[in-house]
């Protein structure tokens, strides 16, 4: 096993939830799922918009962000070359929960061509996306009566057109979310959450079972291998690793505590780690070992952020904190280590669930990143409108 390290882990609280005679049925309250804020060395605030608190952070320095889309309830979000496609919360059917069944929508990058490519019908509650060259992928909940909801994979054109149903998982709604982890050419890989992590075969829609483990929000495909945060037991996480090409498998621990939820990429795992109240970003190597520290963070009393995305070159930071509080900035720090550049300034909440939806899986599904931008959804204020940005990454 990796290193074991005993130190302060910053994670989101779980929705409430009930049952409601076989569908799920989520708290009547906004929940708030609060993360890491950001203190470091480009600042906790913009000039004029007030700072963190932490009464020695630099000023921020960045590009005004362009807004995309406002006032949308959108979650999910992804991109297929010039295409950003998220789940619309306000469109959609009745789900027995309350929910709105939600809508598959795209616009173009440049804020044209807003249109939806699928809406859930009556019993049907879209869950997660993930996009491909020219289809997008969609889980789907549906809900037949007391205790019949199942889990489904379906397709539908990126250009527009029918939906196609691959198949039935046979599994049921977890309320913690289901995910789509990645497409690719002979199989789609999705997190079950207690029911573990599972194979789909495409087009034919054969599913197997990788690992039956409880696996929590977070997981990651990188090249032949699947990194995820396994619970072997209540109030423990793991980062485990298996072979997407496993059959009734189960992983190798990696690392705990802090880093139980890191995120893997080809240049490792990336997560940041708090030792005596100062927080820092580290790599490690995907076998676990390591770990290599990246930058500072500053203080857990000026909320540290955590990484929420990355590409070839970096990984890219944001904090999660109460739209009430002074905004914080999204940063870029190089996979190989060197300071942190703050992209954008004053930002305020990424992470949030409104009942009665699903919870959604963590700030990291409400960024994305293009081949020259950096795209988020965001709510800005307090119980205030929810929209789509995009910067220069």
């Amino acid at each position: 096993m990796g290193l074991l390290m005993e130190r302060h882990s910053c994670k989101p609280p779980r929705v409430k939830i009930t049952n409601m005679g076989g569908a799920v049925g989520f708290a009547a309250l906004l929940v708030l799922a609060l993360g890491c804020g950001d203190s470091g060395s480009d600042g906790a605030g913009g000039a004029g918009t007030g700072g963190s608190g932490s009464g020695g952070a630099a000023e921020c320095a960045a590009a005004e962000p362009t807004e995309i889309l406002a006032d949308v309830v959108a979650d999910h979000l992804a991109i297929s070359g010039e295409t950003l496609v998220f789940i619309d919360r306000t469109q959609g059917e009745p789900f027995p929960s309350g929910a709105q069944g939600g809508a598959i929508r795209a616009i173009s990058t440049d804020g044209q061509d807003d249109r939806i490519l699928y809406t859930a019908p009556a019993d049907h509650l879209l869950l997660s996306i993930r996009v491909t060259a020219d289809a997008v992928y969609f889980l789907e909940d549906t809900y037949a009566g007391p205790g019949s909801d199942d889990v489904a994979l379906s397709h539908v054109p990126l250009a527009g057109g029918s939906s196609v149903l691959v198949g039935s998982l046979d599994l049921a709604l977890d309320p913690q979310g289901n995910s789509l982890m990645a497409i690719e050419s002979d199989a789609a890989y999705v997190n079950m959450g207690m029911d573990g992590l599972v194979r789909v075969a495409l087009p034919g829609g054969a599913v197997s079972t990788i690992t039956a483990e409880h696996v929590l929000n977070n997981a990651d495909v990188v090249g032949d291998d699947i990194f995820y945060s396994a619970a072997p037991a209540i109030g423990e996480q793991i980062l485990t690793r298996i072979s997407k090409s496993a059959t009734d498998g189960t992983g190798t621990p990696l690392l705990d505590d802090d880093c139980s939820t890191g995120l893997a990429t080809s240049n490792g795992i990336f997560c940041k780690v708090v030792d005596a109240a100062q927080a820092s970003l580290v790599r490690y190597e995907l076998d676990g070992s390591g770990p290599t520290t990246l930058v500072d963070l500053g203080r857990l009393q000026d909320f540290p952020p955590s990484v929420v995305a990355s590409d070839d070159a970096n990984v890219y930071l944001a904090a999660s904190d109460l739209p009430s509080l002074a905004g914080h900035p999204i940063s870029r720090v190089p996979a190989a280590g060197g300071g942190k550049t703050a992209v954008a300034c004053d930002r305020h909440q990424f992470t949030f669930t409104m009942a009665p939806y699903p919870t959604n899986s963590g700030r990291r599904e409400q960024f994305v990143l293009g081949t020259t931008d950096l795209f988020w959804i965001e709510q800005r204020t307090e119980s205030g409108p929810i929209g789509l940005y995009r910067i220069a990454k």
